[in-house]
């Protein structure tokens, strides 16, 4: 089952076992929050763009000032993004872009898959509210006729399949991912099972992903 609105997946696709892949916590959250944290970056243009999606589940209307810090490999500041007040009603969900003229000095790539953090602020007056972080990589990826472009240059992409996830921890995906780098620089995911896990992985170790839409198996005549 496919969410539209929400771009997810809701239910197990064809030949993926539903089940809990890893930890599971509790948290407990502000009423007001930073409920996602979602990074676009472009090579051509040298500009970095974060989408916060903020939430206040009280009952009373909030005001508070997002900002983001883009935190290099070795954790110093490398940009700062600053947001202006924003005031949210009662359960309200509001999404908020903040966007600066910048690039990483590294780019991510298959043969340097480096990596940068976006830690999302929420603050009221000076006083932290709630926090968030998202990792990612600087790259941009294009189509030009029948090539596909990473940064700018052609990839030759060398594939290699998963229907099922391995099992084990963090470390085995990212064991089997760099192993699987001796013979390609690609993984294509079957039926529509994206597990945020290996997407994570994926960058860790500098390998693209295929996503391969579930609906092609549903109705074949109207896809």
């Amino acid at each position: 089952l496919w969410d539209a609105e929400r771009k997810t997946y809701v239910a197990p696709t064809p030949a993926v076992m539903p089940g809990i892949w890893g930890g599971v916590r509790l948290e407990l959250v502000p009423d007001l929050r930073l409920d996602d944290v979602w990074v676009r970056t472009s090579v051509e243009k040298k500009r970095i763009e974060v989408e916060l999606t903020l939430v206040n589940a009280g009952a009373a209307a909030r005001t508070a000032t997002p900002a983001v810090t883009v935190r290099g490999p070795d954790g110093t500041a490398a940009c700062a993004l600053e947001g202006d007040k924003t005031t949210l009603a009662p359960g309200e969900t509001k999404a908020v872009t903040l966007a600066a003229d910048w690039v990483a000095p590294h780019l991510w790539s298959a043969s340097s898959p480096v990596t940068y953090a976006a830690e999302a602020l929420l603050a009221d007056g000076g006083a932290e509210i709630d926090r968030s972080r998202a990792v990612f990589g600087f790259r941009e990826f294009t189509v030009k006729g029948r090539d596909f472009l990473l940064n700018g240059r052609r990839q030759v992409l060398l594939r290699n399949s998963w229907l099922m996830h391995p099992a084990g921890t963090r470390e085995d995906v990212y064991s089997q991912l760099r192993d699987d780098l001796t013979h390609f620089n690609c993984l294509r995911l079957h039926l529509g099972f994206i597990n945020p896990h290996i997407l994570e992985q994926a960058d860790r170790a500098g390998m693209l992903i295929i996503p391969e839409f579930w609906a092609w198996y549903e109705d074949q005549d109207k896809c």
